[in-house]
């Protein structure tokens, strides 16, 4: 596919108002859809490599200690640094502060918790001849949801904050390849084998799900966060009924003609930042690109594995 750019957003940019549905070709709709805020270069780029220098691994590791404590800040970072035996100085190794580095980190570090506990079986236990038995996929990805949201309750108190830098918009690339990444990891955990369209429309289902959790989650003063666990279970039940349509019908027809998306799949993808309470500019992007982070990954058949 041809990168658009120059040409067609300096066409569409003496136009700004309401999305064209007559564009000429799909470069121009891109364009068009750039500079409203919907698509970012993330559509052209792939996301950094999940990879940190031996220097910074040791400190993002051990700053994690300092989170429950001072949250995902540039101080739990100094007081890694200084247990991994690093000066203070060494936070030069993250010349954006840290902050995000210390999300990301928190994100796939978590990730591979939950992998390592369902490889040992301590999740949904194992028969007799090793083999993980007597529940459907739904009733893994449920307690697969459940068991990831557990693991954010020592740092909850913080994770408001981070939830609210993982929505600038210089942050949101990294932050929905990481929902992407964790929607993958919690099918394929759950022994669901789809290789059809259904695959990435589940994933989508899973995001959402999720995604709306994470951020009930941090509002929840019931015992032992029943009430997020509640709303899990709701969410699941509930997904495949989900029938609602843009308000923006312009957009709506726009977008879909652009990818060839379905209702259902973009419903997904509102009902997901409605939910999350996003404000409009950031439901535009957000939902933008995390239509672009699934297509991507259902092209990728099957995302990180």
């Amino acid at each position: 596919m041809r990168k658009w750019g120059d040409a067609e957003a300096q066409k569409f940019a003496k136009n700004p108002g309401a999305l064209n549905l007559r564009a000429e070709s799909d470069n121009e709709l891109r364009a068009h859809l750039q500079l409203n805020g919907y698509l970012v270069q993330v559509l052209n780029h792939e996301p950094p490599a999940d990879t940190y220098t031996p220097e910074q691994s040791a400190i993002l590791s051990a700053a994690v200690n300092h989170i429950p404590e001072v949250g995902f800040t540039t101080r739990s970072l100094t007081l890694g640094a200084r247990d991994a035996g690093y000066l203070d100085v060494s936070l030069q190794l993250f010349p954006d502060g840290g902050e995000m580095n210390l999300i990301t980190y928190w994100l796939r570090s978590r990730r591979g918790m939950l992998r390592q506990k369902t490889k040992s079986g301590e999740l949904f236990g194992m028969s007799g001849a090793g083999e993980i038995g007597g529940l459907s996929v739904e009733e893994k990805v449920l307690i697969l949801i459940l068991e990831r949201l557990k693991m954010n309750e020592e740092i909850i108190e913080h994770w408001q904050d981070a939830l609210a830098t993982m929505s600038l918009p210089f942050n949101l690339a990294p932050s929905i390849s990481e929902l992407s990444a964790l929607s993958s990891d919690i099918l394929y955990l759950a022994n669901d084998h789809s290789v059809d369209s259904s695959w990435y429309t589940k994933r989508l289902s899973v995001a959402t799900v999720y995604a709306s959790a994470d951020v009930f989650m941090t509002e929840d003063t019931s015992p032992g966060f029943s009430a997020t666990k509640e709303f899990v279970e709701r969410q699941l039940s509930d997904v495949n009924l989900v029938t609602r349509t843009l308000s923006d019908a312009k957009r709506y027809l726009g977008i879909r003609a652009l990818f060839g998306a379905s209702q259902q799949e973009l419903s997904f993808l509102l009902l997901c930042t409605r939910t999350a309470g996003f404000n409009k500019g950031s439901q535009d992007r957000y939902w933008g690109l995390l239509y672009t982070s699934f297509t991507e990954g259902r092209n990728n058949q099957g995302g990180e594995r």
